[in-house]
């Protein structure tokens, strides 16, 4: 016979309550289920789920693939996961946010995480696991026998094996939601360590036959040469997944012309009605300006959409803006680093090039770290600057309207614009200088952390900043030291 210390138990009502650790007006039991998921709830990556916010595919493009992912779930003799693979700014992330939303709306999404580099929780799969669990415990019913695989200590232990045991307990025959449901997974190259994904991409394709009538998968990731390799060995006959390659066939480069056109309709109708454009009348752009822009973009859909958000700036005259972008001409391969230059080059006309790779610096150290309030008190000597700076890379640059949220870059090909090495221009900013940057900024001592000038909510950000970088931190420390150097950091 089991006994429960410090509780009561009530034979017409057989729930157990704690006696002794209530919290608050909270109830000290919860159901099974309930409790796992406040478990689960505490490591999960919220930001790793689909957002509705995100951007879609326009109506009139990517019509193929959009109607065959939609009738893949319902085809018996369909592959149990598609794999959607294109290179950087194809489109992938869009195609798959999109489908997440129609999936959603159909109640056959059982789960999704978006991997990006851009932020330390979604840049590695240390709660993948976790986070996948999190949110099928909230769309599937499990039998409550079956609430022991995604015990985090179970998750921990046996990790993806653990979920394919809980998802093989459900009946194959249910009342909705609908079967088989859909997990996606995008930016499986996003890793720093693209050992982790691929070890989690071998056990997801292991399993994705016996899941077949419960779960098929939707994989969207660069063609890297291991995840090549792994999705071709764990293949057998063909019959476990379907390769769909974008960016390369002309359905793309019609695709990328009709988004082009329907934006720049928009904006020109926009911009008539508030006489903020120097055509009134005629086409514009002409068809010879928009080929020119399609053939630049060469099947790469980040191209056109940061070439829009460039044009489309309330400030200036589009036609203007865009005349900028066409006069820089070069070799379709490097297009989109020729945008970014252009881009670059405005603001460098307002700040100055040494105060904008500074300024640049520090702000790609910071991106998706810290708060929107926060980021002038540790970069910028005056908020003015920092307001200038954000302002006119709204092009690249995400800033929620809220000061707690984290300024994100919108697309990582900027990342690695600014990172490649290049005798073309100045902008260049390496990983290692924004190290350094970071640990000889008298602003990453710890009084700066601690000042009296920042409330108690501002002075946990900066406890949170300091735990999860004090190891690098102490490494470079030890470096400059080494040369003799002094260096004041948080160690």
């Amino acid at each position: 016979m089991s006994t429960f210390k410090d509780s009561t138990f009530n034979a017409s009502n057989p729930v157990f309550y704690n006696t002794t650790n209530n919290i608050g007006a909270l109830p000290a039991f919860y159901p099974p289920r309930e409790s796992l998921l406040r478990t689960l709830a505490e490591v999960a990556v919220k930001r790793a789920s689909w957002n509705p916010d995100a951007p879609k595919c326009h109506p009139n493009t990517r019509k193929p693939i959009r109607t065959s992912l939609t009738k893949w779930p319902d085809d018996p003799g369909g592959h149990p996961v598609q794999w959607i693979c294109g290179y950087t700014g194809t489109g992938k992330t869009t195609i798959a946010q999109t489908m997440a939303e129609y999936w959603a709306k159909e109640g056959r999404l059982a789960a999704t995480f978006f991997f990006s580099r851009l932020s330390e929780d979604t840049s590695s799969t240390e709660y993948f696991k976790e986070t996948i669990a999190y949110q099928l415990l909230q769309i599937l019913s499990f039998p409550d026998d079956a609430l022991r695989f995604l015990q985090r200590e179970e998750l921990s232990a046996r990790g993806w094996a653990a979920i394919v045991d809980a998802l093989s307990s459900l009946p194959q025959t249910r009342p909705p939601p609908r079967l088989p449901m859909i997990i996606i997974f995008d930016g499986l190259d996003e890793c720093h360590d693209l050992d982790e994904p691929i070890s989690l991409l071998r056990d997801i394709l292991a399993s994705a036959s016996k899941l077949k009538h419960l779960i098929k998968f939707l994989v969207c990731c660069r063609p890297e040469l291991m995840i090549e390799k792994t999705f071709t060995d764990l293949n057998p006959g063909g019959t476990v997944t379907r390769r769909v390659t974008i960016g390369e066939d002309r359905a793309d480069h019609n695709d990328i012309r009709t988004s082009l056109r329907h934006s720049f309709k928009r904006i020109c109708e926009v911009r008539r009605k508030e006489n903020t454009i120097s055509i009134r009348n005629g086409l514009w752009p002409s068809e010879y300006e928009v080929e020119e822009l399609v053939d630049r973009a060469s099947g790469q859909f980040v191209f056109a959409a940061i070439v829009i958000a460039f044009v489309d700036d309330e400030y200036e005259d589009p036609v203007e803006l865009l005349n900028r972008v066409l006069e820089r001409r070069g070799p379709s391969f490097r297009a989109i680093d020729d945008l970014y230059l252009v881009i670059l080059e405005r603001v460098d006309a307002r700040i100055g090039s040494p105060e904008l790779r500074r300024m640049l610096r520090n702000l790609l150290w910071s991106v998706s770290r810290m708060s929107t309030h926060m980021l002038p008190h540790f970069w910028f000597e005056e908020q003015v600057k920092f307001n200038i700076l954000v302002k006119h890379l709204h092009t690249v640059l995400h800033r929620p309207d809220g000061l707690d949220g984290a300024i994100r870059l919108r697309h990582k090909s900027f990342d690695d614009f600014l990172e490649r090495p290049s005798s073309r221009h100045s902008f260049s900013i390496s990983w290692v200088s924004r190290w350094f940057a970071c640990v000889r900024s008298n602003s990453v001592h710890t009084s700066s952390f601690y000042g009296a000038e920042l409330d108690q909510h501002h002075r946990q950000t900066c406890e949170g900043f300091i735990v999860v970088f004090q190891e690098p931190f102490r490494r470079l420390r030890y470096m400059y030291l080494k040369k003799g150097q002094e260096v004041h950091c948080c160690t």
